[in-house]
């Protein structure tokens, strides 16, 4: 099982971004500030069962300065994730039953969505909070699948930076 394609819209320095396909195995490397950590926070968002539902409310500083709407004025952020090479697994079938975007490989999708609540998305004028915002994770094309309880099945592992990449591998023992 890997990810296939991942898009992310609006979330910190990322106002719209695209990666497709996603390669097979990948190393992010690059210059501090480019959005190495966003990314991987990103996908944490997506995948993590271990983190806290807590932490997938986003506050006005996840908001990408560049979107054409503020937390305020009703931004929405959308992180999807395609997963592929789980064709023949069948628990993974069974788990990803329902929420195929392609067949050809066998692909499925989890949509992240942080949005305004519907009960005030039309409300006009006034500055939104942390309290009239929501966010799911979904499933599938149309995204009607229930993406929360998919996360448990998947095996999804962040190694933490290397930030002394000679110390820090010395000090594993990779024989």
């Amino acid at each position: 099982m890997r990810i296939s394609r991942v898009l992310v819209e609006n979330y910190r320095n990322f106002r719209k971004l695209l990666i497709e396909p996603f390669p097979p195995s990948a190393v992010i490397v690059g210059e501090n500030g480019v959005g190495k950590t966003n990314f991987l926070r990103a996908l944490r968002i997506v995948l993590d069962p271990e983190l806290p539902d807590s932490a997938r409310w986003l506050r006005p500083e996840d908001i990408c300065e560049a979107s054409e709407a503020s937390y305020s004025d009703g931004v929405t952020v959308r992180i999807e994730v395609d997963i592929t090479d789980f064709a023949g697994e069948l628990a993974a079938e069974a788990s990803l039953d329902g929420c195929f975007v392609g067949l050809d490989p066998l692909a499925a999708r989890l949509t992240y969505v942080f949005e305004p609540l519907a009960s005030v998305a039309e409300s006009t004028g006034s500055q939104l909070t942390r309290g009239d915002h929501t966010w799911d994770i979904s499933a599938g094309i149309d995204g009607d699948r229930d993406g929360k309880r998919i996360r448990r099945d998947i095996n999804f592992t962040v190694l933490q930076a290397l930030r002394d990449a000679v110390g820090d591998l010395s000090s594993l023992d990779l024989a």
